[in-house]
């Protein structure tokens, strides 16, 4: 069975919202440039449209009070050729269009044109917006004709007004102009169309979508690193602390099972591993859903932690049931052993040598000697050895009172030395030689009766259990000794009884002869 990737928690949460932002980014990014467009276009023909009732008014106003005064003056004329005639000012229509190119450079472009040009200005032929517009006043005189054209780069704001003949002084001026194409002008007729071409709102509108399309991606770029910041720290961060502590909880409730299988079969030596505590970054769980849920984890695993410790002191416990067990078979083994080892019948020297060699194995000693007390005199007498380089490493014979021996029987407990000095003998083999480090002296004590001494050397102290084994053995050992010493006695005693009936026996066959009165003895 295949299972799907697993995707992120992020995606789940904030792509409808990252949806929806860009959605929403989107509609404003088709909804606000237009209008912004719309709002330009209204603006520039609204600008249009005054400057064009400014130029009219200007025009209005410098025919009525310039050109009728001038022209009352024989000596001044107004006419299109003034720059190069002193006393000629020039025409009205002559001012507005000098007026407009002085303005070209501020983005406002101004044209007045007429299908009806004085000569100088024949060769100019209205395009398409300016045939349409002539056309437009003559129904519509009093009204603007405007249109947004693309021209050459740049999108343009076209307004038209109808140029009318609005004062009679015009009138009578065209109509007796020489020249003139028309001479028979009446008062409020259409002369000619007053055009203002501005891009300055549009350009200043492009800008503004510019601006505010710029501004959007920013906002969803801002909104983005927000909401994953956001997501990071306080859903992110917290739940991967949980999923983390649940893992490290399932990871260890499995070896907890398997370890638990292994001690119920009986393998104790299997340690368990703690549940790690849960270690919250940053600020504690609040009151939300994933605050609640870092709470109950954190409780689970004090809980788990807390099983964990009771169940750590019962692995210990069974240890150390398990090791007093253990050494409890230890220790009956040891004491049957030696028992069997003790069972026969054996001289002093075999017995002596069979308690030793099987004491020296059992606590990892690498040599050792065994003394028993004299009957004779009370001195401590050598009776085995163990694994000496020479039998004469050991005294034969220990005086009563001498060496640390009698000072083991005089206190009835295991002296130890430890270091050896230097000067003691080695414990040796086919390989070499090496100084013991610890030598121990047991006492052998039957009742109130000292039996002997067994010495030991080795590379280490005894442990505690081997103590308690001697503490065991030792005065079984010096029972059997003593009960050993005691019928070899007993034997010896009846040997020598017998050896004495057998002479009283040779002696009683030869009685004493009398003969004539006469005793005669002969005794031994």
């Amino acid at each position: 069975m295949t299972t799907a990737a697993p995707r992120s928690l992020f995606w789940k949460l904030f792509l409808p919202i990252g949806a929806a932002l860009g959605l929403c980014a989107l509609a404003a990014a088709i909804v606000v440039p237009r209008y912004i467009e719309r709002n330009a276009e209204r603006e520039a023909v609204t600008a249009a449209r005054e400057t064009a009732r400014q130029f009219t008014l200007l025009r209005q106003y410098y025919t009525a009070n310039v050109v009728a005064k001038v022209m009352a003056h024989p000596g001044l004329r107004a006419g299109s050729d003034h720059l190069d005639h002193p006393d000629t000012i020039p025409l009205p229509a002559t001012m507005v269009l000098e007026l407009g190119e002085l303005l070209r450079d501020s983005g406002v472009n101004l044209k007045l044109y007429s299908p009806y040009p004085f000569p100088n200005r024949a060769n100019r032929v209205l395009d398409s917006f300016g045939e349409d517009a002539w056309a437009y006043f003559q129904r519509h005189p009093d009204q603007a004709y405007t249109r947004t054209e693309r021209l050459g780069r740049a999108t343009v704001v076209r307004v038209a007004l109808a140029d009318k003949m609005i004062a009679q002084s015009c009138v009578d001026c065209h109509n007796s102009l020489p020249g003139s194409p028309r001479t028979d002008w009446k008062l409020g007729d259409v002369r000619g169309v007053l055009e203002v071409d501005s891009s300055l709102q549009l350009e200043t509108g492009r800008r503004a979508i510019y601006a505010v399309l710029a501004t959007l991606a920013a906002l969803l770029l801002l909104a983005g690193l927000f909401l994953r910041l956001f997501y990071q720290r306080a859903i992110a961060g917290p739940l991967e602390q949980a999923l983390a502590a649940i893992g490290a909880l399932t990871a260890a409730s499995d070896a907890k099972v398997a370890a638990a299988q292994a001690i119920a079969a009986g393998d104790l030596d299997r340690d368990l591993a703690p549940v790690p505590a849960l270690a919250l970054h940053g600020a504690a769980p609040g009151n939300d859903e994933l605050g609640s849920l870092l709470r109950s984890v954190q409780r689970n695993l004090e809980l788990q932690r807390a099983l964990d410790g009771a169940f750590a002191a019962m692995l210990v416990s069974l240890r150390a049931a398990r090791l007093r067990d253990t050494e409890r078979d230890w220790l009956k083994t040891s004491q049957n052993e030696l028992a069997e080892a003790m069972r026969g019948d054996f001289s002093t020297a075999e017995l002596a040598d069979r308690v030793l060699r099987y004491l020296a194995q059992r606590l990892g000693a690498g040599l050792g000697a065994l003394y028993l007390v004299s009957g004779a005199d009370g001195a401590l007498e050598r009776v085995a050895t163990y694994a000496l380089l020479s039998r004469h490493d050991a005294p034969a014979r220990l005086a009563p009172g001498q060496g640390l021996p009698w000072q083991a029987l005089r206190e009835r407990r295991m002296l130890c030395l430890d270091p050896v000095p230097a000067d003691y003998m080695a414990i040796g083999s086919a390989l070499g030689t090496a100084r013991p480090t610890v030598l121990t002296v047991w006492p052998l004590w039957h009742g109130d009766t000292a039996v002997g001494v067994l010495e030991l050397g080795a590379f280490r102290p005894c442990t505690a259990l081997e103590q308690e084994l001697m503490a065991l053995v030792r005065e079984a050992c010096a029972l059997s000794f003593s009960m050993q010493q005691a019928h070899r006695h007993t034997e010896r005693l009846l040997r020598q009884a017998r050896e004495q009936r057998g002479g009283d026996v040779a002696n009683g066959g030869a009685r004493p002869h009398v003969s004539g009165g006469g005793q005669a003895i002969d005794g031994a």
